[in-house]
């Protein structure tokens, strides 16, 4: 897919992906990103493995790593929506279905996952979904947020509390939710650290910490989002290539552009990801 087709994707109304396909080849990525995708696929099956599908929630705050990893999630659930589909027996279980459809993916495999993961049965599973929200959200971040939710199926809670107050009403409302999926990459700030599987830290709501993406590099989460047209907050095509609050977040600098309608180029066109949190003012917060 060329770059500049991708702009079409960002309001997350005309993809072109019309029909579900599992399993696909990348179409413009090395095998190295291929093995980092078959990783974080793996990472999510084994949550649903462990803690079942009601146990499995969601942290998405509209941001890119998270976009990709609720779409991840939902390719997942609509793989086993097949399982579930196909089987005889509606008893297939996470654990037995990759087998049943011979879709396990070594870390190995150059494979792609679903474009379009809205089969009927997969919409069936409503996806807890915790936001933390700035104190002064973009209203463009409010209203994908709010697409999104009705796109995958998600019952989001929104907080303005701190992450620890906010995790711990999430946990008090959805009780059944033993793990939650992260868009952490391990060159976030603190996260250098964390494992794919991490518990929360002493003093936290007790909760395991799910990172499918956590190995990804900045390139990596454009890679994903444009070769398989999955819809991102339209912030990003117009220079943020990190997301927080409207008081302490701008473009970046280093993407300034007279000549586009914005004044600056896509996010997906910063070169040095050492500089993606350039255009937050508090850079030691957490981008997305």
């Amino acid at each position: 897919m060329a770059v500049s087709d991708a702009t079409n994707f960002a309001d997350g109304s005309n993809s072109t992906s019309t029909s579900p396909t599992i399993i696909r080849p990348l179409p413009n990525s090395a095998d190295t990103f291929s093995s980092s995708l078959a990783r974080a696929v793996n990472v999510v099956r084994t949550a649903i493995d462990r803690y079942g599908i009601s146990g499995v929630a969601l942290s998405f705050n509209g941001g890119k790593d998270c976009t990709v990893l609720l779409h991840l999630l939902r390719s997942v659930l609509h793989q086993y929506s097949n399982a579930v589909a196909d089987s005889s027996q509606h008893s297939v279980t996470p654990s037995s279905y990759s087998s049943a459809n011979d879709r396990s993916l070594p870390l190995s495999s150059p494979v792609g996952v679903l474009e379009t993961p809205e089969s009927e049965c997969a919409r069936e599973w409503v996806v807890p979904t915790l936001y933390v929200m700035p104190p002064d959200p973009f209203p463009e971040v409010e209203e994908f947020v709010d697409r999104m939710a009705k796109r995958y199926n998600l019952n989001v809670m929104r907080t303005t509390a701190s992450m620890k107050d906010g995790l711990q009403s999430f946990l008090d409302a959805f009780p059944e939710v033993k793990a939650i999926l992260l868009g952490t990459r391990s060159t976030d700030p603190y996260s250098e650290r964390l494992q794919d599987f991490s518990p929360t830290d002493h003093g936290w709501p007790t909760v395991m910490r799910v990172n499918p993406v956590l190995t990804w590099s900045y390139k990596d989460i454009w890679t994903y989002l444009i070769d398989f047209s999955v819809p991102y907050c339209c912030l990003y095509d117009q220079g943020y290539t990190s997301l927080g609050g409207r008081s302490n977040t701008l473009p970046n600098p280093l993407l300034q552009n007279p000549d586009r309608p914005s004044g600056y180029d896509p996010a997906r066109l910063l070169e040095d990801e050492r500089c993606e949190r350039n255009g937050r003012i508090n850079r030691h917060k957490k981008g997305v």
